[in-house]
């Protein structure tokens, strides 16, 4: 008995087909759409990441803690839903007093009015650029959960999607070519 493989069995009969050269929609489909959230999902892992980081680097390097004022409401309004940045006043660590804009932007500061007291807390070495307010929530942290959690999802999902497609493709193949495979008397 000798084995003779499909490529044999074409050029001796020239009646059979070779099914391996077909394309595969599963394979195809499998990779792209899972890579799609794949990457989805690194993205949301980075951004969480980079808002973690920042946070926490913001949180240590802002030391002091002052009382602030109010002074007016910066309004941003370029896709069409309009969003706030307190301008405050208040006296740093050395008894200067300092103008300072947040360097984020909501619409939860819609509710702040001019004259409004704020506790901050301020980097003393860039009180007017380094400053957040110390309201006891963790916005950031929360955002940087949601973030987080959600990239970490959509990468396992996909990476998951992609290994079970790899294992049904190279199992489809392996039965594909065992069945290609003759034993000839």
């Amino acid at each position: 008995m000798r084995r003779v493989t499909n490529a044999a069995l074409i050029f001796n009969t020239g009646a059979i087909k070779m099914k391996e050269e077909k394309k595969n929609p599963l394979l195809l489909f499998g990779l792209i759409f899972p890579g799609i959230f794949l990457f989805m999902g690194v993205i949301f892992l980075v951004l969480g990441i980079s808002f973690g980081v920042y946070q926490s680097n913001l949180k240590e390097d802002c030391t002091e803690s002052a009382q602030a004022v109010v002074l007016r409401l910066k309004e941003n309004n370029d896709d069409g839903t309009s969003v706030y940045s307190p301008v405050v006043q208040f006296t740093d660590i050395s008894g200067e007093a300092v103008t300072a804009q947040n360097n984020t932007y909501s619409s939860s500061y819609a509710t702040l009015n001019e004259g409004d007291k704020l506790n901050i807390k301020y980097d003393p070495d860039s009180p007017s650029s380094r400053w957040y307010i110390d309201d006891g929530s963790d916005i950031f942290d929360t955002v940087t959960k949601v973030f987080f959690i959600i990239g970490l999802l959509f990468t396992v999902m996909s990476v998951s999607a992609i290994v079970i497609v790899l294992v049904i493709f190279f199992k489809q193949r392996k039965k594909l070519q065992q069945s290609l495979t003759t034993t000839i008397p």
